[in-house]
């Protein structure tokens, strides 16, 4: 399934993402290489460093960085999250994320759109 970033529906209703498993676990501390550079206590927290994002837990995520602030993740709004906008090919501000490495395959994007739908829980 491809990617819609025009709608905030849930492409799987039937399927919960889990915060802790999926994108915690599995993208953030994963796939997606997030960590270490949005972690305060990283070997290389420069994303930390620079934009003042903490991506270790659901709490910090939800506060957001110095840029995005509550934008970062709008529950049931993935298309008005910066997270998912940041993650895109032509993000609205600053570079692509990852900034090392490829960038997110279309699985772990759709991921993060679908717990975004789902109203962003900590789960």
């Amino acid at each position: 399934q491809v990617l819609d970033r025009r709608r905030n529906r849930d492409s799987d209703p039937d399927t919960n993402i889990s915060f802790s498993k999926d994108i915690l676990t599995g993208i953030f501390k994963g796939d997606g290489m997030c960590l270490p550079c949005h972690d305060p206590d990283g070997q290389t927290p420069q994303g930390y460093q620079l934009g003042g994002l903490n991506l270790t837990s659901h709490a910090t995520l939800m506060a957001g960085g110095v840029n995005s602030a509550a934008d970062i993740v709008i529950p049931g709004e993935p298309c008005n999250s910066r997270l998912l906008q940041k993650i895109g090919p032509n993000p609205p501000s600053g570079s692509r994320m990852p900034l090392v490495g490829n960038p997110l395959n279309d699985k772990l994007q759709q991921q993060l759109h679908d717990w975004i739908a789902e109203g962003a829980l900590a789960n």
